[in-house]
């Protein structure tokens, strides 16, 4: 049997053992001198038979226990591994993500500020050398943070990917196999199989083993000497016992080459291999961490020049506003040299192009702003001001180009020595070329190289053989040169933003040699100086002709006076309502041709007594549920009857139900009956499915996921399940004119899929209905009208008729019965005293 702590001999073998040498002692003395030494002897050997034997099985039972533990131990320590790889990763995937919601966030500001804010609409156009700068700028702050984004987005990627990798393949829980089981228990009889010493060594006569105690420093010591003196995988290292000493049991002496005989070159201290193989997956995405953080500090470096840049425009060309351009300027400024002060930082002396431009290069805003102060002032136009005027712009497309080299100088990769691993800083290996303006700001945390003093790694030390000294682990990662390739992307985004540089120099050295804006056709213009004194000239007017007023009524619409334009087209209008004033009589009393109309039925039915049913709800078959407000209604199967005669003598009994489950969600708005049940949709925004039809009397209904409304309220609604399942609702919020049109994605969220205006005033509507698929959307008037509006085509709607025979009528909600038919619930009144609801079936219009 296998073999179970014992530590100390059960009463029964202290009986026995005591029992025995009394009897072999008796039977000594009995039978003379010899015979008692023989006994004696005997009896000895007997006792120490049993006492190492009883050693044996608890030496084993401790063994199991102690083999069982370390796997335990070592899974542990493994889990945390598994955090490691969680850890590095999500560094990555956190950082990308974040460049990635920023980019989303700023590629629409960024197309606002070169599209949706274009200059010279409300006004004269600006100076071309100040609109060369701010869309040179502009354009080129989209460059980098689309490049920011995409960078980011590979790296995210591919940062999880290597993390599902590692988790999925490598670093695995060391669970212990069957057959090591085996190998680590022992039975009861592997004691026959013991040296004969060790089988009969007797308690405090032969001396017990002495045990070698280990420490991590003398562990340490005795791994480095083992080390000096060439020691091989499997030769006796100087803390074992001998053999030949004979102090220790064979038995603890095999266990070291049964149970540890594993991988040799592992070791207590040796790096685990997770970190080797993640440094080598690193490669594939940390250049791409690196360049998507260094666009987007330059996608913010151009678009803070360009925002300042557009201000001045705006505050000088169209606002006349000197300090508020100068304010805004300043802000902007600060802000720039702010974010270059922060991530770049100082390098030492001797790199082939050093000029320390980011300290000037958020100035450019306030030269211009003082050019333009200049270019706008009320001095005297003058050779000597338009002098001063090209020389500072001049000196901002000198420091912009300086600006520009100096960004490819900066993003440059180089080879760093390898930083010291201290906590809570950032650390990478020397094997990764980073640029050194930037490696502070990047934040990288690569895997380490080394274990921390006082770490062990037990997993290494399973795989151990007794006296190995460590050595590298047996799983390497994949030989790579550095991943160079982002950045040579960036370097070609790097290139395009000195071309585009280059070209705006040599355009403005063309421009001031040919004269503003010659290159292209000034029709009907004066050229003069400055810029803003040139008249106007709008593309297009509405009658053809091209003159200087801007095609929004002027460039300082908001302070002129009424011109002779304006009191052309007022005189015109005068005119034309003088001369149509008589139209809408003649159209109201002109004959129109009748489209014949079939006359609506009315139903016969046997509604429950203080029952006033609000909504209808048809499947397309010919039953029909005209539903309360306060969870109740009733369930109608509607006769064939095409005609007011045979309609009379068919009457129908309505059979009532109650809702139930529907409880605290607010009075129903809408209704849809399918073949699979009933989809309801309350005031709150709540929505309730009642499953199948009613049974005695009730129906039992279960909630939905609600509309996302906020705290807002419904005024209108209906909801229904399409045939793929998924949920489609039209609404209409409280003191709004139009319909929002919601439905349900793949995970059963709702989404927003379009908007509709409704043809009148919401207020005239008494309720919706949908077809049973959700297909199209009644829409039911107080005065008898019915619209319906095809979702599948929000801008195709059939007109709506009023329902013959309205007069005197509360028309209160309308539904689709199928080939043709429509049912149309109404309600009557004889002074005070309100009806029996009617039920009205009529062909469709």
């Amino acid at each position: 049997q296998v073999c179970c702590p014992a530590a100390s001999p059960p009463p029964t073998e202290a009986i026995r053992y005591g029992l025995s040498a009394a009897m072999m002692h008796a039977a000594a003395v009995a039978g003379g001198p010899l015979a008692s030494v023989a006994g004696t002897a005997t009896g000895v050997a007997y006792g120490a038979f049993k006492y190492n034997r009883m050693n044996y099985l608890y030496d084993q039972a401790q063994r199991f226990t102690r083999y069982t533990q370390g796997y335990s131990f070592a899974i542990e320590q493994t889990g945390q591994y598994r955090e490691d790889i969680h850890d590095l990763t999500e560094l990555t995937v956190s950082k990308q993500d974040l460049f990635h919601c920023l980019g989303v966030i700023f590629v629409v500001i960024t197309f606002q500020l070169i599209m949706a804010g274009r200059l010279g609409v409300h006004g004269p156009i600006m100076p071309g050398w100040l609109l060369g700068l701010h869309y040179g700028n502009a354009c080129i702050a989209c460059m980098y943070l689309i490049l920011s984004m995409w960078l980011s987005l590979h790296a995210s990627a591919r940062a999880k990917a290597g993390s599902v990798t590692m988790l999925t393949r490598s670093v695995r829980l060391p669970i212990p196999t069957p057959q090591q089981l085996d190998k680590a228990r022992e039975v009861g009889n592997s004691f026959e199989k013991v040296r004969m010493t060790d089988m009969f060594r007797i308690p405090f006569v032969i001396p017990a083993p002495k045990e070698v105690v280990v420490t991590d420093s003398t562990e340490a010591a005795e791994t480095e000497k083992g080390k000096s003196k060439g020691a091989s995988a499997g030769k006796p290292s100087a803390k074992k016992i001998r053999a030949s000493d004979r102090r220790m049991p064979k038995w603890f002496q095999d266990e070291g080459s049964e149970l540890y005989s594993g991988t040799p070159g592992a070791g207590a201290t040796a790096l685990p291999e997770h970190f080797d193989l993640y440094r080598g997956l690193q490669e594939e995405w940390w250049a791409h961490d690196v360049y998507a953080r260094i666009a987007l500090l330059y996608f913010f470096s151009h678009w803070l020049q360009a925002c300042g840049l557009y201000t001045q425009c705006h505050a000088f060309g169209e606002l006349r506003a000197i300090w508020v351009a100068w304010a805004a300027s300043i802000v902007f400024t600060a802000a720039h040299y702010c974010i270059l002060k922060v991530d770049i930082c100082s390098e030492p002396q001797g790199r082939p192009y050093h000029a320390p431009v980011e300290k000037i290069a958020p100035f450019i805003t306030m030269i211009c702003c003082l050019g333009m102060s200049f270019e706008y002032s009320i001095i005297e136009p003058s050779s000597g001001m338009k002098t001063i005027i090209y020389v500072l712009a001049w000196i901002c497309y000198g420091i912009q180009l300086a600006w520009a080299i100096r960004l490819y100088d900066l993003a440059e990769p180089r080879q760093q020595p390898e930083p010291e691993d201290l906590p809570g800083l950032a650390w990478w290996p020397k094997e990764w070329f980073l640029p050194p303006s930037f490696c502070h700001a990047l934040y990288l945390v690569g895997a380490p190289k080394k274990l921390q003093p006082g770490q062990t790694c037990l997993t290494q030390e399973m795989k151990m053989s007794r006296g190995a000294a460590p050595a590298v682990p047996v799983q390497q990662p994949r030989p790579s040169q550095p991943q160079l390739f982002p950045w040579k992307i960036f370097r070609g985004a790097l290139f395009v933003m000195l071309s585009v540089w280059f070209l705006m120099t040599i355009g403005r050295i063309a421009e001031q040699a040919n004269g503003e804006r010659y290159f292209l056709k000034q029709e009907g213009r004066m050229m003069r100086w400055p810029s803003h004194m040139q008249p106007w000239m709008t593309p297009w007017t509405r009658l053809g002709s091209r003159n200087e007023w801007a095609h929004t009524g002027g460039s300082d619409r908001r302070l002129q006076e009424e011109d002779e334009l304006r009191r052309k087209v007022v005189g015109t209008a005068e005119r034309l309502i003088a001369a149509l004033a008589n139209l809408p009589d003649s159209l109201e009393n002109s004959e129109k041709p009748e489209v014949p109309v079939a006359a609506p039925v009315l139903q016969h039915v046997g509604w429950p007594s203080m029952q006033e049913p609000q909504l209808l709800a048809c499947d397309g078959q010919g039953q029909l549920a005209a539903l309360t407000r306060a969870r109740a209604g009733a369930s109608v199967r509607l006769s064939t009857a095409t005609n007011a005669t045979d309609a009379a003598s068919a009457k129908t009994l309505a059979k009532h139900f109650e809702l139930q489950g529907i409880d605290g969600l607010g009075e129903l708005l809408g209704a849809t009956l399918g073949s699979t049940g009933l989809v309801l949709l309350t005031s709150s925004g709540s929505l309730a499915e009642c499953s199948g039809r009613p049974r005695e009397g009730r129906w039992s209904c279960s909630q939905l996921s609600a509309l996302p409304l906020a705290s807002q309220r419904l005024r209108l609604g209906v909801a229904a399940r399409q045939a793929m399942g998924r949920l489609r609702a039209a609404i209409v919020f409280e003191e709004e004119d139009s319909i929002a049109l919601f439905e349900t994605a793949e995970d059963g969220e709702w989404q927003p899929t379009g908007e509709v205006e409704l043809p009148f005033p919401s207020r005239s509507v008494s309720s919706f209905s949908m077809q049973s698929k959700g297909e199209s959307v009644l829409i039911s008037t107080t005065d008898g009208r019915v619209l319906e509006l095809a979702l599948e085509d929000a801008k195709q709607q059939r007109p709506g008729r009023r329902t013959a025979g309205a007069l005197g009528l509360e028309w209160r909600a309308a539904c689709s019965l199928g080939d043709g038919r429509m049912a149309h619930l109404a309600a009557g009144s004889e002074g005070d005293v309100a009806l029996e609801p009617l039920l009205f079936t009529s062909a469709r219009a």
